[in-house]
């Protein structure tokens, strides 16, 4: 018997250079503030050049999300806005990477300008995020969307999202140490320039119908509307969760080894690169609500790192505790899979959901952890006060329900 398939988007070809293009631009965005933290770390040693860095590029990375939102929603001509905005992207990055070329006489525009005010690297840093989140907000919807072939783009998005943040970081690491290739860096930029014109898919789409010879609405789980609002409920709070915990473990690194640069970027490399094993390794779980199950997982780990991490601390290296944290983020990545994974919504309800998850979520509470004076009595009353509800919110969920989750 033949049915009805809804989905958004029939051209496949659209989504892979849709998903080309983000992994270079995460890269060019991973190598851009990796450099400009490398370059300031001499003239703020004391200072967490990276995490500032980071905290006003997620600000411009929240507005442009905001801004693309309204102007999608509000014109017509949406190829017109993207193609603008990802050219202003690319000019932007451009100018960063030769500004000695464009600027000769301030010898080191950065520095330059930092001298006068850091608050002027902060706005530039601002200002490229800000084109950025135009072409993500974008590239987000389409991920969001449903293509023909079934295929899920937004898990590929987040896995691209993650490596091209490694990738780019890792290439500024070279140029750093090879300062004459620095600007080969301008490579990673050539890959993205055709695929702008190229990209031609609507950000709010009209449904589409095919036909299919079976009805593939059996294989999906059946879930009322109570259901879908819980576990609505347990996907926001997972990744509000993981960025409390990932915050108290890079503050415990800092604290254990110092607030120097080389150690904010391992730390932040290493959950990166774990981040995207476990969201790797998670697709081989049967789901069975392990969006809330791995949710008990996370204090039962990180309890774990904090004990081993104190009583080694006098003999282990940064490079060790680093390591010891590796197991939480893994257990992030795998819980963040799941939680991409048990999103049954359409297209616009995806959207929302994983637009909300990781842009709208995580800047108020990165900006309330980072000024929160974490004295050793608050850094435990707040891991205690999340570890506790963890474990009770689940347990109660689970208990409520008349068969057993666990596959």
């Amino acid at each position: 018997m033949k049915f009805l398939k809804e989905f958004s988007y029939p051209d496949i070809f659209q989504r892979r250079i849709m998903l080309y293009n983000a992994f270079f631009s995460f890269t060019v965005l991973g190598f851009i503030y990796a450099s400009a933290s490398i370059l300031l770390r001499y003239y703020s040693p004391y200072a967490s050049i990276f995490g500032i860095i980071f905290l006003y590029a997620f600000m411009g990375l929240f507005l442009g999300n905001i801004a693309a939102k309204l102007v999608f929603n509000t014109i017509k001509k949406f190829r017109a806005v993207y193609i603008a905005s990802d050219l202003l992207f690319i000019a932007a990055c451009v100018v960063f990477i030769l500004r000695k070329l464009i600027f000769p006489a301030s010898g080191e525009p950065l520095l330059h300008l930092f001298s006068k005010s850091d608050i002027l690297i902060h706005a530039i840093s601002l200002c490229i995020m800000f084109f950025a989140g135009f072409k993500v907000t974008y590239f987000l919807k389409i991920a969001c969307g449903d293509f023909i072939d079934d295929k899920k783009g937004l898990i590929t998005f987040f896995s691209l999202l993650l490596a091209g943040m490694v990738f780019g970081i890792a290439v500024a690491f070279c140029t750093y140490l090879f300062p004459a290739v620095y600007y080969g860096s301008l490579a990673l930029l050539a890959p993205i320039i055709p695929t702008v014109f190229l990209l031609n898919l609507n950000f709010n789409p009209a449904p589409l119908f095919a036909q299919e010879m079976k009805d593939h609405h059996d294989d999906l789980p059946v879930q009322n509307e109570q259901t879908s609002r819980e576990d609505l409920f347990y996907t926001y709070l997972n990744f509000s969760y993981i960025i409390v915990y990932m915050f108290l473990g890079y503050e415990t690194i800092l604290r254990l080894f110092g607030n120097f640069l080389h150690i904010q970027m391992l730390f932040f490399l290493t959950c990166a690169c774990l981040l995207l094993i476990g969201f790797t390794l998670a697709r081989s779980v049967k789901q069975a609500f392990w969006h809330i199950y791995s949710e008990m997982l996370y204090p039962v780990a990180f309890v774990l790192f904090l004990i081993v991490s104190h009583v080694y601390r006098e003999t282990m290296s940064f490079y060790t505790g680093i390591a010891i944290f590796a197991p939480v983020s893994l257990i992030f990545g795998f819980s963040i899979y799941h939680a991409f994974s048990n999103i049954n919504y359409n297209h616009a309800g995806r959207f929302k959901i994983a637009d909300f998850s990781l842009f709208v979520l995580p800047l108020p509470i990165i900006v309330i952890m980072g000024y929160l004076k974490l004295t050793n009595l608050w850094f435990f009353i707040l891991l205690y006060a999340i570890a506790l509800v963890n474990i009770i919110m689940p347990g109660i969920h689970l208990m409520q329900r008349p068969i057993s989750a666990i596959p």
